[in-house]
């Protein structure tokens, strides 16, 4: 069998899949299959996966927000990004030379920003660190800014970021602003560590998590080789339009980009362009999008 051959039984395999099943369902099922529940936190995690930046100036990487107390499951989530999507895993003792870009300092953050570049970054314990006001621009514009004998370097570091932290009440409102979804965890009960215990014997015994994972995997490359585009422009200004009436008020734009965000990525799962039914999605998701889970 050809390359031709390979790619064509693959095209296949997959378009059944989502012609007869919804993809943000079926395959964050994959995510992170040592968490029991946590449904829509991994949904939102399979978004962020296939999200990234092709439209010049414009930001459609996703970023998402857990926070919770110690042991919750928060570090469970970035431990399997880490181990299997490559994501850089950070806390505040690996960062303690500061974030900020500064020739007066150890440029481990902008080092960690350039080498990350394209990929994820998960920051744990993000009240605790330095300069976190730098994530700013990293978040919102891809790249980080160093400082050098009165100069100014700039770098692409067009990142999707994941922040851990026990409370966001030291996080400005600026920074939370950029986060696209926001998660609250809960101590799991006895039940749930039952369900978790069996998850992760199932994990050890390997077999029917490497083959999950060799799926996850052939899936994000193959929707991420189509770049979604707006297919109805004037039905999608529509949907915003019948939001705002019904709700009484407006939102501002960097809400309405945050949907716009969203239904590209929820498009991209299905491998085709956006449509008015996507937006509706994604203002679904966005108005649960501060879930508590356990």
């Amino acid at each position: 069998m050809d390359v031709n051959e390979i790619n064509e039984k693959i095209d296949e395999y997959f378009m059944k899949i989502i012609e007869e099943k919804n993809p943000l369902d079926y395959f964050s099922r994959f995510i992170a299959p040592e968490i029991a529940g946590c449904e829509t936190v991994k949904k939102a995690i399979l978004l962020m996966l296939v999200s990234r930046d092709f439209i010049p100036k414009m930001r459609n990487r996703i970023h998402i927000g857990l926070v919770g107390k110690p042991g919750t499951g928060k570090t469970v989530l970035m431990d399997y990004l880490e181990r299997e999507h490559s994501a850089v895993y950070l806390t505040q003792d690996t960062t303690i030379s500061a974030l900020k870009g500064d020739a007066r300092k150890k440029d481990y953050g902008i080092q960690i920003f350039k080498d990350a570049n394209g990929g994820i970054i998960c920051f744990d314990e993000i009240e605790l660190m330095q300069d976190r006001e730098t994530l700013r621009d990293v978040m919102e514009k891809g790249e980080v800014i160093y400082s050098k004998a009165g100069t100014m370097e700039r770098y692409p570091a067009r990142v999707r970021v994941i922040v851990g932290s026990n409370s966001f009440k030291r996080l400005s409102p600026a920074l939370l602003d950029r986060l696209d979804f926001v998660f609250e965890f809960k101590e799991p009960s006895v039940d749930e560590a039952k369900e978790i215990a069996r998850k992760i014997v199932e994990l050890y015994s390997g077999e029917e998590y490497y083959r999950e994972k060799k799926i996850l995997d052939e899936y994000l490359i193959w929707v991420r080789e189509f770049t979604p585009k707006i297919e109805d422009k004037e039905g999608i200004a529509q949907i915003f339009n019948e939001y705002f009436d019904y709700k009484g008020e407006g939102r501002s734009g960097r809400w309405i980009t945050k949907v716009l965000r969203i239904a590209y990525a929820y498009a991209n799962l299905y491998r085709r362009n956006v449509i008015p039914d996507d937006v509706k999605v994604a203002i679904k998701m966005i108005n649960g999008n501060v879930v508590k889970h356990q």
